[in-house]
């Protein structure tokens, strides 16, 4: 995905095409399934930005972000990071594009349109950022055919149409692809770009004296507003007030704990069970060597006066006797010990739902805590203690 920023240097430019040849070669077998592929188009609404890919399948519309970043790549507590530097701007951007894509298909509903970012790597990267799916191009195929359907044949071809009439070509640095909307639909002709608008003289600054006086008369302004709304006092209670509500104490695990209901969320009671190692039963989806699957039981249960819908709303830690955490894994949908807690539900009040909490730890680890993280809105997080 191309920002509207300076050109790179050749190097970069040599492999972002790379990046986005080796994902174009892993999708082009999704097209003999019948999945609808576009590849390097112009970015809706701006001039001098693309994205790299766009997949329509049963399981949805994927916007799809190449990357080519070597060294590790960890996602954690919900964060993105490679070689311990956070990517959240990547995370936005690759948001940014699905809403974009959106734009272009006012009758298909968000929850349905899915930013993917694949680092080009030969080993499986699973994980969430928010919405955003975290994989590679080992495991994309894997990622996206084992998304619950969404559309229906109908459906995705209308998308394709549509989005074969929306979309404009982002330039030459890829050929053109065959497993494009099924191989006979090309995209647009791109358009020619608008004349650059010349440059603007820089501002002369400011003398350092009236910089000096100018920030002086801000902060006295801000300080008498604060205090003639006696803010001071009304975020402390604030910050005072969320603390009670949105962290509760640690409870010893199969204890069910109560989640108080707020403007966007009714009143819950979660109950999360005994881990126990288990298993994948999904073909191709793998344990990495030395590691084990780690299964944990949890109930949800609305207690509330009105619907709790959850789209990925529920993010879940564990933490060993060492200290160390580890985020669920929401490739492991099902195990020996059953299904996966459902990242999409909507509960009405009195209703229920269950499933398990699945996370990838070195074998023989201890676990210690348990942390699950409920929203919408303000999250409440609830937390156990094994053994």
């Amino acid at each position: 995905m191309q920002a509207e920023q300076a050109l790179p240097h050749a190097g970069a430019v040599e492999r972002g095409a790379e990046e986005e040849e080796s994902t174009v070669r892993v999708l082009g077998a999704l097209s003999a399934d019948g999945w609808r592929i576009f590849h390097d188009v112009r970015w809706p609404g701006r001039a001098q930005a693309s994205i790299d890919h766009i997949v329509v399948g049963p399981g949805g519309v994927f916007v799809v972000d190449s990357q080519a970043w070597s060294g590790e790549i960890q996602v954690k507590s919900g964060s993105l990071r490679q070689d311990g530097k956070r990517r959240a701007r990547h995370v936005i951007a690759s948001a940014a594009a699905a809403m974009a894509v959106g734009e272009l298909l006012p009758g298909l509903s968000p929850e349905k349109i899915r930013p993917v970012i694949c680092v080009a790597r030969q080993e499986p990267i699973y994980g969430w950022c928010g919405d955003t799916m975290i994989c590679s191009t080992e495991n994309i195929t894997t990622f996206l055919t084992s998304s619950p359907r969404v559309l229906d044949e109908a459906e995705m071809t209308d998308i394709a149409q549509a989005l074969s009439l929306s979309l404009q070509a982002a330039g030459a640095r890829l050929p053109p692809s065959a497993a494009t909307y099924a191989g006979d639909a090309p995209l647009a002709a791109p358009s020619r770009e608008a004349p650059r608008r010349a440059k603007r003289p820089p501002r002369p600054p400011m003398p350092r004296p009236v910089r000096i006086v100018a920030v002086i008369g801000a902060l006295a302004v801000a300080a008498a507003v604060a205090f003639q709304l006696d803010l001071p006092a009304r975020v402390g209670r604030l910050s005072a007030d969320a603390a009670h509500r949105v962290v509760a104490p640690t409870k010893p695990i199969g204890t069910t704990v109560s989640v108080a209901g707020i403007a966007k969320r009714p009143s819950l009671e979660v109950t999360a069970g005994t881990p126990a190692v288990t298993r994948s039963k999904l073909p191709g989806v793998t344990v990495t060597p030395g590691n084990e699957l780690v299964a944990i039981p949890v109930s949800v249960h609305n207690t509330g006066d009105k619907d709790w819908a959850s789209r990925s709303d529920v993010h879940a830690e564990l933490t060993d006797s060492s200290g160390a955490t580890y985020s669920s894994d929401p490739a492991y949908t099902s195990v020996g010990t059953g299904q996966a807690l459902p990242a999409k539900v909507t509960l009405s009040p009195g209703e229920r739902t269950s499933g398990l909490v699945v996370f990838e730890v070195p074998r023989g680890v201890e676990v210690a805590k348990f942390r699950l993280r409920v929203g919408p809105g303000l999250p409440a997080i609830l937390r156990w203690s094994v053994g």
